[in-house]
């Protein structure tokens, strides 16, 4: 990866447009991004990360918002990001999210969601690949081959955040190892193997469940036939060890044990069978013997009952032929009834008719057909002058229901006009009211500005109240840190000083400890010397004041550390503190909630606005158009009462003509209707009387034509006649009583005279209870046997289809078992749970931990340079925090005491420059992997300071030394030491209107 161009807009500190040309940075190889605290350098490396991925390192990107408070309102921020990604040229470009001040309405806001884009450079020209922020961000990633917080590990070593994976837990050191050298497919190995393990050990099992199955079934068909075998047959191993080859061969023997036993039943079955068949024979030629001795036992009997039955039969042949007589007569007895029934029903219409009739008066007689017409005539002249007055009746009918309509209309109008009187008087009073609330809403609105502002305030002095309090707290633990410190140094001074005079003391004999015979004494120059002096208990040499000076020198840096980070904090204390002006977090807290409540009130109000006026502006509407409507509705109401006068004077004359004729109050509906009923009555009762007198001469007719024909007929009387008569279903069912009476005594006739009948009943009953026993017993021994044989030939013909499917299964099954055999072995080696697996490693935790020990190789390369040789990284197979294996745990060699040290004791100096080289051994291992991404720019942003003169010139050493192998590195800084060691600059300078560059 090679950054060539950043441009950024109201971006951080930054109010305008900024450009930083990284292709002219690269060119040097080393340069330095520099300027004041507080200026915005970490931002720059910011919006790279921004641009990547959408974010930034550390907690900055809690804070969510990346617009410069310096820029505009209406200045969009945005960043965009050229760079080339394994020999391909992109361009990310992002705007995070922001509220932009409203174009429609006075006051407000919008908020802007964020969006992102990348193109790829081709053939000279841009081409979009995603404008989907989800979709760029796992492109950005899937090129990379790692997530943000791995590329500020590796690539951005943010502020604050140098020593992360050098201190970081196994857990966050393997997540970051993982996704940088692609190690997923040696998990995707164990998976695999698992499965496949799995998977065997499930087809072995199914193949052995099979198997297990078989022989169960081998067994019951075995075990079912015990008792019907005679010997016993021979016995069946249990199988052993999953060798089943005794067992089959045993089931085989079993086999034909049973086939020859099949045999030997089969013959004992057809001599049963045989007995059987001839008890049969017998039994049935008795049951055929006493059918026929039944049959004509029943057939005497049935003869004597046919005869008993001879006189019935007389009878109804003499009620068959009076019936076939009388039949001739039964036209005219219909007729009769018919009439008699005639004449009844008009006697019951002219009794009805006459109870219905209309009568002018009490002694007008209408009982004949010449009454009820003449009076009929009389109704049918009064109805034609009825309605000759109809058409008066439907103007006056017309003109009442116009009239009731109008009055309608006009109460409806009169109350509608008291409504609109009403509500008249109202608005006013509502219009008031409503300019009121928009004059608030209006007022609140203007307000609202003022009271964000105030918010922004209270956020602020709460946030430095709440940083006022940590860092007092910090302070107060460094300050009691800082005192024992002090103790320390002070005690390792005494230390020192006693050491030197202990030296002093001791140095004659430590002269003397390096005199040589011959040579001369450094102090006297004698060659001879006759008394040295000697080293007496309790004295120190060089190499004591040394180790004293420098645990002096120790204890030095670590109370000037600490004075240092609470002078850091003090200051950031007193910011903090001006910023919450004396208010404790509690206060700030209060207020801030009181300014929030407070701007939750005045937006509730301001959100009333637009309700408000349109309110305003539908009373003044609804008052215009109510008095506009009020007059219309009272000239409608004169014209109404108008009319109605003149249709009701109108009505009047219509209603006195038909009062003369019809009678007062009458209409010509009702008397017509009256009329038109007295003459349907009368018409009614004359019809009535006609059909009458018509039944009663058609009645006299009949019965005269009966009379003449009984006289010439064997009956004596009309009643005898009636008597003889039947139903043809009576007479029919008569009849075939007596033909069946006839067949029966035929067919009893012709089985008393069958001589097969005659011959047995002069045979001997025969004893058909012990045939039936002697039948019964022979069928149960034949049942017997053939079960027997049956069952045997059955069991034995399973039992060698079972065989010979055993054999089959077993041939499946070896062959799953020696592979099921070899995968788990290799599976539980893979896993770490092989016995000779003796360290317990996966096989992708092992791969980690080689790749471990490479990138701790390739950063002791550079930490010897830098630290003079003192200091060397050792990867350790002991088990570190959340590492359930080990192999992914790092050490420290101080070889000035042969101790390997925990990265956490060292100073903030040598975990800084050690940090550095495991960082950069890190990108070279990543660079030079296969598959993995060409990191070539590197940013180190601060931790220069805690380096003392003599360090600083080993690293710079080694960050000059990435030149040569085509990488730029890019520094953090504010140092001036380093203005002056690297040309190659970038200032950010500040001022009270934001931050800007400056690359002259």
């Amino acid at each position: 990866m090679r950054i060539h161009r950043l441009e950024l807009t109201a971006f951080g500190p930054f109010p305008g447009t900024e450009v930083v040309d990284l292709d002219r940075l690269n060119e040097a190889g080393l340069f330095l991004l520099t300027g004041p605290t507080g200026a915005g350098k970490t931002s720059i490396l910011d919006a790279i990360c921004f641009a990547l991925y959408g974010g930034v390192p550390g907690s900055r990107n809690g804070a969510k918002s990346f617009k410069s408070d310096h820029a505009a309102g209406d200045a969009a921020p945005s960043v965009e990001l050229e760079l080339t990604i394994r020999d391909r040229r992109f361009r990310l470009r992002r705007l995070p999210a922001w509220s932009r001040p409203s174009r429609r309405a006075k006051a407000g806001f919008v908020d802007e969601r964020t969006k992102a884009s990348i193109e790829e450079l081709v053939d000279g020209a841009w081409h979009v690949h995603s404008t989907r922020v989800d979709e760029v961000g796992h492109l950005v990633s899937t090129l990379l081959g790692m997530n943000m917080a791995q590329f500020c590990q590796v690539v951005m070593l943010p502020q604050g955040e140098f020593q992360t994976f050098l201190s970081a837990g196994a857990r966050e050191r393997h997540d970051v190892l993982e996704s940088l050298f692609h190690t997923h497919r040696f998990q995707a190995v164990e998976r695999w193997l698992a499965d496949h393990r799995r998977s065997l050990d499930v087809a072995c099992r199914e193949a052995e469940a099979g198997l297990d199955q078989l022989l169960a079934r081998a067994a019951e068909v075995s075990a079912g036939v015990d008792g019907l075998v005679t010997p016993a047959a021979s016995p069946v191993p249990e199988p052993g060890g999953r060798d089943y080859a005794d067992v089959v061969a045993a089931y085989a023997v079993r086999a034909g044990e049973l086939m020859a036993a099949a045999s030997t039943a089969a013959e004992v079955n057809s001599t049963a069978a045989e007995a059987a068949k001839q008890a049969q024979h017998t039994l049935d030629t008795a049951r055929t013997l006493l059918d026929l001795q039944r049959r004509h036992r029943e057939a005497h009997n049935r003869r004597d009952e046919l005869v008993s039955a001879a006189t019935e039969v007389r009878r109804r042949e003499r009620e068959v032929l009076l019936a076939r007589r009388a039949a001739a007569f039964e036209p005219l007895l219909e007729l009769v009834s018919e009439s008699d029934r005639a004449l009844h029903t008009a006697g019951l219409a002219v009794e009805l008719a006459t109870a219905a009739v209309w009568r002018p008066g009490p002694d007008h007689d209408l009982s004949t057909y010449d009454a009820a017409t003449a009076q009929a005539h009389d109704l049918t002249q009064q109805l034609a002058r009825i309605e000759a007055l109809a058409g008066v009746q439907a103007d006056l009918d017309s003109l009442q229901a116009e009239n009731v309509t109008l009055e309608v209309e006009l109460a409806s109008a009169r109350a509608e006009e008291a409504d609109l009187v009403a509500t008249l008087a109202t608005l006013p009073d509502e219009l008031e009211r409503a300019e009121q609330r928009r004059a608030a809403a209006l007022s609140a609105h203007d307000l609202l500005a003022a009271v964000d502002h105030e918010v922004r305030i209270a956020e602020a002095v709460l946030e430095g109240a709440r940083e006022a309090a940590v860092l007092n707290e910090q302070i107060a633990d460094l300050d009691a840190a800082l005192l024992v410190a002090r103790e320390r140094r002070v005690t390792a001074r005494e230390t020192a000083q006693d050491v030197r005079e202990r030296r002093i003391a001791g140095m004659a004999a430590e002269l003397a400890a390096g005199l040589v015979p011959g040579a001369s004494c450094p102090v006297c120059g004698s060659t001879a010397h006759p008394h040295p002096a000697a080293r007496v208990r309790g004295s120190s040499d060089a190499d004591d004041e040394a180790a004293a000076l420098t645990a002096l020198d120790e204890a030095d840096d670590v109370v000037r550390q600490l004075e240092q980070q609470v002078e850091r904090l003090a200051t950031r204390r007193d910011t903090a503190a001006r910023v919450a002006a004396g208010r404790s977090p509690e206060q700030a807290e209060g207020a801030h909630e009181a300014v929030l409540t407070r701007r939750a009130q005045v937006a509730a109000t301001a959100a009333d606005l637009p309700a408000a006026r349109t309110n305003v502006a539908a009373l003044e509407a609804q008052q215009t158009g109510a008095r506009r409507q009020l007059d219309d509705i009272r000239r409608l109401v004169h014209t109404g009462a108008a009319r109605l006068a003149e249709k009701t004077e109108t009505g009047a004359g219509l209603r006195r003509r038909l009062d003369l004729v019809l009678g007062v109050g009458s209409t010509v509906h009702a008397r017509r209707g009256e009329v038109a009923a007295r003459l349907a009555s009368t018409e009614r009762l004359a019809t009535a009387l006609e059909q009458q007198a018509a039944a009663g001469r058609a009645r006299c007719h009949a019965a005269e034509r009966l009379d003449r024909l009984v006289a010439d007929s064997m009956f004596a009387t009309v009643g005898q006649v009636r008597e003889a008569i039947r139903s043809e279903a009576d007479i029919a069912s008569k009849e075939a009583l007596n033909r069946a009476h006839a067949a029966d005594r035929s067919a009893t006739d012709k089985v008393l005279t069958d001589p097969a009948l005659m011959r047995a009943a002069a045979s001997p009953k025969p004893d058909l209870e012990l045939l039936t026993r002697q039948t019964e017993q022979a069928s149960a021994r034949a049942g017997l046997a053939a079960t027997r044989a049956s069952r045997l030939e059955e069991a034995a013909a399973r039992l060698e289809s079972l065989v010979s499917e055993l054999a089959r299964a077993i041939l499946r099954w070896k062959p799953l078992r020696e592979s099921h055999d070899v995968a788990d072995r290799v599976a539980a080696m893979v896993a770490g749970t092989a016995r000779d697996n003796l360290s317990k490693t996966r096989l992708s935790h092992y791969v980690l931990a080689a790749r471990l020990e490479q990138v701790v190789a390739a950063a002791n390369l550079r930490l010897r340079g830098i630290c003079a040789g003192r200091y060397e990284l050792q990867h350790t197979l002991a088990r570190g925090v959340g590492d359930a294996r080990g192999g992914l745990g790092l050490r420290v060699l101080d070889s000035y005491t042969g101790a390997r040290r925990d990265p956490a004791t060292l100073s903030g100096g040598e975990t800084f420059y050690v940090s550095l080289a495991l960082a950069l051994g890190l990108a070279d291992l990543v660079n030079n992997e296969i598959g993995g991404a060409d990191l070539s720019t590197l940013f180190v942003d601060e931790g220069f300071g805690s380096l003392d003169a003599e360090t600083l010139d080993e690293v710079m050493d080694e960050l000059d030394a990435l030149r040569t192998g085509g990488r730029s590195v890019g520094l953090v800084s504010h140092l001036a030491e380093l203005r002056i060691r690297v040309p190659t600059q970038l200032s950010v300078v500040r001022s009270r209107r934001g931050s800007r560059l400056d690359d002259s």
